[in-house]
């Protein structure tokens, strides 16, 4: 049942939606008011909803079910290199809050069975961002108040003050995500991790550093939409967005513009040559003419009867 439930969890929900990229020009509120107003959605979250990749989290998971079931059989050597396998992998995606909750598990197994490296797993631990669900009945209890104890002594980091949220949506920092409305503080520790910034106008740029050089940071920007409205050129890698709609603003929503027809240009005539006389069954004037006529003859008829009417109305049968 547990491998059903791991199995179902990598199926993505299929999402038939329309991403809107707007182009690097165009406004900000603007945009958003776009897709508060509608059902599209942007790039960004299109982006959190693909990472981790389905490949990435069955690797991990498998990693962790092989990790564990060596503990269980008390083969302490294999366990350490499959677990410590688990937590390497910390680098290589985006992951979920669920996918990062094994990973401090296997640090906390690590350093519960690696005692020569105890302090370098706990420190690890640290790096997975704060509130993650762990058991504290399958470690020893030393074993968690040593972290515990560890994440109160090091200072913290607020990466919200570190980074341009006007050009990027959001960062995501070993997958914890950190947006202007919500981003947690992190443990200020001279380790790498995994920074991935993400915007609905600049292709995800990822890039490892210590969190304390976050602010120096300069990720590349690689526009999703060039080109003008009504000649939308996107990147080729917005194929990962699906059906998508360029957005350059309220006067071009994604749509061509409509053009008007220019008038038809008149011909000029030599000044030697008259113009063709119109025939009369194609002039105005005629009709109009022909219509007026018509019109009296049928009133005129229409007062006869109304007086023939009245003299019989006004006769008896006396002939007076």
């Amino acid at each position: 049942m547990f491998a059903l439930i791991l199995l179902l969890g990598l199926v993505p929900p299929a999402h038939a939606e329309t991403v809107l990229v707007p182009a690097p020009a165009s406004v900000k509120r603007e945009y958003e008011a776009r897709l508060a107003a509608s059902s599209f959605a942007s790039p960004s979250q299109v982006y959190k909803r693909q990472h981790p990749s389905a490949e990435g989290r069955e690797h991990l998971l498998s990693s962790y079910a092989d990790a564990q079931k060596a503990f269980l059989q008390n083969s302490l050597t294999e366990a350490i290199v499959r677990f410590e396998s688990v937590v390497n992998r910390l680098p290589s995606e985006d992951w979920s809050r669920s996918d990062r909750e094994l990973i401090l598990l296997s640090c906390l197994r690590l350093a519960q069975i690696d005692s020569v490296r105890r302090d370098q797993w706990l420190t690890k631990a640290l790096l997975l961002g704060p509130g993650l669900d762990i058991d504290e009945q399958l470690f020893p209890p030393p074993l968690v108040a040593q972290l515990k104890r560890l994440r109160a002594e090091v200072p913290s980091v607020q990466p919200r003050r570190l980074v341009d949220f006007n050009e990027w949506t959001l960062v995501l920092i070993n997958g914890v995500s950190c947006s202007p409305s919500a981003c947690p503080e992190f443990s200020d520790l001279p380790l790498t991790v995994r920074v991935t910034f993400v915007s609905d106008r600049w292709l995800p740029q990822t890039l490892h550093l210590p969190l304390s050089d976050l602010g120096k940071a300069q990720p590349e920007r690689l526009a999703w939409l060039e080109g003008a409205c009504g000649a939308p050129r996107f990147h080729p890698k917005t194929e990962t967005l699906g059906t998508k709609l360029a957005f350059w603003g309220l006067n071009c929503d994604g749509v061509n513009p409509i053009v008007p027809l220019a008038p038809t240009p008149t011909l000029a005539l030599p000044e030697n040559v008259k113009p063709a006389a119109t025939p009369f069954y194609k002039n105005k004037w005629v009709w109009a003419g022909l219509g007026l006529i018509t019109a009296a003859l049928v009133i005129s008829q229409q007062q006869q009867r109304d007086s023939v009417k009245e003299e019989r109305q006004t006769s008896t049968t006396y002939g007076f």
